[in-house]
């Protein structure tokens, strides 16, 4: 008997997910030797022993496929000593150069990433350069200059063959899953611009991925697959307006430099294991949805950039609280503290030690929900977020305070001075500062 599609399960009709498989974060033992695989100076040497093994290959490969002038006269056994002395030779000569050329680009693509916490094509550029240059300095600067052109060219143009991939419009599932990646197991990074599907599931793949660029995109979240890719160093999610959420599993990415949530308008929390990031250097949550942030993140004392800050006044044992900021001294650039709700007094946010934040030259001082109920509080509490000296710029949003803080005249190289919806108040003779140039209103 026929059947009857229209008697079929919906369910059977419908594309079926591919299943998804547990994730095992690593272990103490796997981070540690991961560790130690990051520090550049063992990179650097283990990439000069495998270039002089590679070198070592190639020479004997060379020297046996050579045709040496020989004497009529040599014996057997006098040819035989003479070929191995020239593939000797040839061999620990080119074993050396491989060596050398292995060490020199490890180290500076090494040293270049991570100076600019990024992956990409100019990384290579840079380390082909120098190696070339280094390569070529005994023949003069001229043979330098065209060594680090040369080598920096040949770099990228196998970089590109091989480790970049970039994707436009793709538009649904299927697109995605019939793209063939044959070639491309040894991908490096991976952009995809304007994602229109709610997740990736081919992503597991690409074992030696280190960037991920999905932002602009409409994915909904990220599988939990993206915990394997433990060489992962950037992501970029920036702007993905639908994204509702992290996997827990993204925590294991021991080796995560970078993680850019910037415009995640959906996101209203993150993994609550964010401190097992230890890596991290750059974390971008501006304009997100994020109510808090975890309280991990205070133990990131790598941390180079934490855009958005968002002080809550309620302890759960989960959000971050301004005591948190106080061991994040390698904060750069820019900062924005968010104080969201009623604070009871200025000892609360006092623990955030500004002051030791000497890399900070931007400071962003908001008060947002709750703020009419602080009163006077204000007072005390902007009187203990009191900056470095050296601060160069600073913003100060929704002060309902009837005076300014005490440390206002203090900051004697401060340039910019921003005010946007404050109580009015007299200001201090701010135009006295050395430095001073322009007041925002």
């Amino acid at each position: 008997m026929a059947s009857n599609p229209e008697n079929e399960p919906t369910a059977s009709r419908e594309v079926e997910k591919p299943p998804i498989e547990p994730i095992r974060l690593p272990t103490v033992e796997e981070m540690r030797g991961q560790d130690i695989w990051n520090n550049c100076a063992v990179r650097s040497v283990v990439s000069g022993v495998m270039g002089g093994g590679l070198g070592l290959m190639m020479g004997l490969l060379l020297g046996a496929l050579d045709n040496p002038i020989m004497q009529d006269e040599m014996t057997g056994k006098q040819q035989f000593i003479y070929q191995a002395k020239s593939m000797g030779r040839r061999s620990w000569s080119s074993a050396k150069a491989f060596a050398v050329m292995g060490f020199v680009f490890s180290a500076a693509e090494c040293v270049v990433e991570k100076a600019r916490a990024k992956h990409d094509t100019t990384n290579t550029v840079v380390a082909g350069c120098v190696t070339g240059g280094a390569l070529s300095a005994k023949a003069g600067p001229q043979a330098a200059c065209v060594g680090c052109a040369g080598f920096a060219a040949f770099s990228v143009l196998i970089e590109n063959k091989v480790r970049h991939l970039t994707l436009t419009s793709v538009v649904d599932i299927l697109t995605l899953r019939s793209i063939t990646f044959e070639y491309c197991k040894n991908l490096r990074t991976l952009i995809i611009i304007h994602l229109n599907v709610d997740t990736v599931y081919a992503i597991s793949q690409f074992k030696c991925l280190r960037t991920i660029n999905l932002s602009q995109s409409s994915i909904k979240e990220l599988p939990e697959e993206i915990g394997e890719l433990i060489h992962l160093r950037h992501i970029d999610l920036s702007r993905s307006q639908n994204l509702g959420k992290l996997p827990d599993t993204i925590c294991g990415l021991c080796n995560l430099y970078t993680l850019d949530l910037w415009r995640c308008n959906s996101l209203k929390k993150l993994p609550g294991n964010m401190g097992k990031l230890t890596s991290l250097k750059h974390l971008y949550v501006g304009l997100s949805g994020l109510e808090y942030l975890p309280k991990g993140i205070g133990s990131l004392t790598n941390l180079h950039t934490l855009d958005v800050c968002p002080l809550v006044s309620i302890d759960n044992g989960e959000a971050f609280q301004a005591g948190d900021l106080r061991t994040l001294n390698q904060l750069h650039g820019n900062l924005t503290i968010r104080i969201l709700g009623k604070v009871k007094d200025g000892s609360q946010v006092s623990e955030a030690h500004l002051r030791d934040k000497k890399p900070l030259f931007h400071l962003v001082l908001s008060f947002g929900e709750g703020r009419d109920e602080l009163g006077q509080s204000s007072v005390r509490i902007m009187n203990a977020l009191r900056p470095h000296d050296d601060l160069e710029s600073l913003v100060i949003y929704g002060y309902v305070g009837s005076t300014w803080p005490n440390w206002l005249m203090s900051l004697n190289k401060l340039r910019f001075l921003t005010l946007q919806d404050n109580s009015a108040c007299e200001l201090p003779p701010i135009g006295r500062l050395p430095f001073f140039e322009k007041l925002y209103v």
